[in-house]
């Protein structure tokens, strides 16, 4: 615990990751759309610095029209949180005693935009886009990266109304974050607009193209391509949930801990990208032999089945929240732990930390769930190439990074009552075993 406080708190593991994970993300990228996914190839002919080279030669900036399709999804993004209606919904208290509030339209923006984007898919020849789309990802890259700077700057000297914190050290408050929920106006909130809705429409926009470029590439066998399809509706269905459910990612520790900095302002924009990753192999590598019909089956009822069982999950927790306690869990009251801790105002604050249900059976099972339904929409795939599989890897590292940042967070906001947890609940991830 100790070397990995020292590890995450250090600025210079900061400056390392904010230089090098952009380049990183197009790299892959390129391997992927330019080279074949053929690595074993490419390490023989070149080295890591001069793929990198080959990777930013690939990227073209005179296509501004990309850059334009990034705006126009921004705007419509920050109208849908304002301008599309929706009931009022807070977020759980700020650590300075506040809620946040929001307006419920994720799942009214999904449908719309698919309503929208859907019959220009389907209209629009989109293959050309996906051999481009280093060149998409390099704009994605550098609005991210505009995006950070911008938070950092308005943090700092133009903060809104809210929780906001300065370590005194720029590459920490820039990797990090100033402020907890930015907002431009009194109802605009930059966390929901960046993730709830511009990140997840783009995720989704590439999930489309994806499929629709192996339909121009593929469509001449005239049979069914069941590998990116599984991959494509396992996506969608966990974009769908999310976005149905957005009051509870509100209330999760990303939005009510986490800082909107470097970290997971361009980190999450990277998502679209990165994520994506074995449905972009897929397009030249599909359809593949032996994945029919009943695979294509089994595969998206899993996918389905974990995508339950994570919003259960959190519905447990949320559920439990709201009532203060007084919630049934499979039949019976919820059991849980009275907390109290002290916010920033110095005032106590009750609360109450759930102990059944799955969160009687690990301490963060939401996090596998996750990684169960990556998991799934990687095996169409197969197992030709470990690209695909990348993204869950990386998955792994950063969900086991979230478990002890979680716990060290929850260690010094609950004290005692998060050490009587964890004596109720003694497994992190996965009952019994870890």
């Amino acid at each position: 615990m100790k070397l990995y406080d020292t590890l995450s708190t250090s600025p210079l593991i900061m400056l390392i990751l904010i230089i090098v994970c952009p380049y990183l993300d197009l790299v892959l990228l390129y391997v992927v759309i330019k080279r074949n996914s053929d690595l074993n190839e490419i390490l023989k002919k070149e080295n890591l610095f001069e793929l990198f080279k080959n990777a930013l030669k690939e990227v073209q900036w005179q296509k501004i029209e990309y850059l334009l399709i990034i705006m126009l999804l921004l705007l419509w993004s920050g109208f849908s949180c304002v301008g599309l209606g929706g009931d009022t919904f807070f977020g759980p208290q700020l650590p300075n005693g506040a809620k946040a509030k929001y307006l419920r339209s994720g799942f009214r923006f999904y449908m719309l935009s698919l309503l929208l984007f859907v019959p220009l898919m389907a209209y629009f020849k989109v293959l050309n886009f996906y051999n481009n789309f280093v060149t998409f990802a390099a704009y994605l890259n550098l609005f991210g990266i505009f995006l950070s700077i911008f938070l950092f700057i308005k943090g700092k000297y133009f903060p809104s109304n809210g929780y906001n914190r300065s370590s005194g050290n720029f590459i920490i408050d820039f990797f990090c974050g100033i402020e907890l929920n930015p907002r431009i106006g009194e109802h605009l909130d930059l966390k929901q607009m960046m993730i709830c809705r511009f990140l997840m429409i783009i995720w989704q926009l590439i999930l489309m193209m994806a499929w629709k470029a192996n339909y121009e590439l593929t469509n001449e066998s005239g049979e069914p391509n069941w590998a990116i399809t599984a991959n494509v509706l396992i996506q969608s269905m966990f974009i769908a949930k999310f976005l149905y459910n957005e009051d509870l990612y509100m209330a999760t520790f990303d939005v009510v801990s986490e800082h909107f900095g470097f970290y997971s302002a361009w980190g999450f924009l990277l998502l679209p990208t990165f994520y994506p990753l074995p449905i972009l192999y897929l397009v030249k590598h599909s359809p593949i032999a032996g994945f029919g019909f009943i695979k294509f089956i089994t595969v998206v009822a899993m996918g389905a089945t974990m995508i339950l069982l994570r919003f259960m999950n959190d519905n447990q927790r949320y559920m439990t929240r709201q009532t203060n306690g007084k919630f049934n869990i499979w039949g019976k009251p919820a059991k849980v732990i009275n907390a109290v801790y002290t916010d920033e105002n110095n005032k106590k604050v009750q609360t109450v930390l759930l102990a059944s249900g799955f969160w009687g059976w690990a301490r963060h099972l939401n996090y596998t769930f996750e990684f169960g339904v990556f998991l799934c929409w990687s095996l169409p795939a197969s197992f030709e190439s470990p690209i695909p599989y990348f993204p869950l890897f990386i998955l792994l590292a950063l969900l086991i990074h979230r478990v002890f940042r979680d716990e060290n967070k929850c260690r010094i906001k609950y004290g005692e009552y998060w050490e009587e947890y964890c004596q109720l609940v003694p497994y992190r991830l996965i009952p019994y075993v870890y």
